[in-house]
């Protein structure tokens, strides 16, 4: 298994003179690299995505932080300065531009989120397919394996 040997056949060619299982299994190989590596890199893709995920919902944080202090800050500033009506309205449009900021930040962070469980999804059918994949390549083997007994068989009896 394995050598090219040629057979006189006498004009009939019967068995092929390259092995039949060697194209298989090497393709077949070939695709289960290929697959792993997509895996590989779809996890990774994945890896990232989850990390700006948590980035994004970092700075939502830091950003609602500072919306409550930006609140803090007008409460007491209303009180210090009551008499002075116009300072309170600009603190209540920098209050209004800060809960903007922080609404942006947690939108942001739901579709970073959304990403991450699309790519946890597409690495599962990512998964699947390489299942399948090396399902489809077991039984190329099993059928190159009969192939080149049957071939075995016929040269023996050529």
């Amino acid at each position: 298994m394995g050598d090219m040997t040629e057979i006189e056949t006498g004009g009939q060619t019967d068995a092929p003179t390259v092995p039949a299982g060697a194209a298989v299994s090497h393709a077949a190989g070939e695709l289960k690299r290929a697959a792993e590596r997509l895996l590989a890199r779809e996890d990774e893709q994945a890896k990232q995505a989850e990390l700006r995920a948590k980035e994004a919902v970092e700075r939502a944080k830091q950003a609602e932080l500072r919306a409550q202090a930006a609140e803090d800050q007008l409460r007491e500033a209303t009180k210090q300065i009551k008499a002075l009506e116009e300072s309170a309205k600009l603190a209540e449009d920098g209050m209004r531009m800060a809960e903007v900021r922080a609404q942006t930040a947690e939108d942001q962070a739901e579709e970073a989120l959304a990403r991450v469980e699309a790519a946890h999804q597409q690495a599962e059918e990512l998964r699947q397919s390489e299942r399948r994949v090396s399902e489809q390549v077991s039984q190329a083997e099993h059928r190159a394996q009969t192939a080149e007994d049957r071939a075995s068989q016929a040269e023996l009896r050529a």
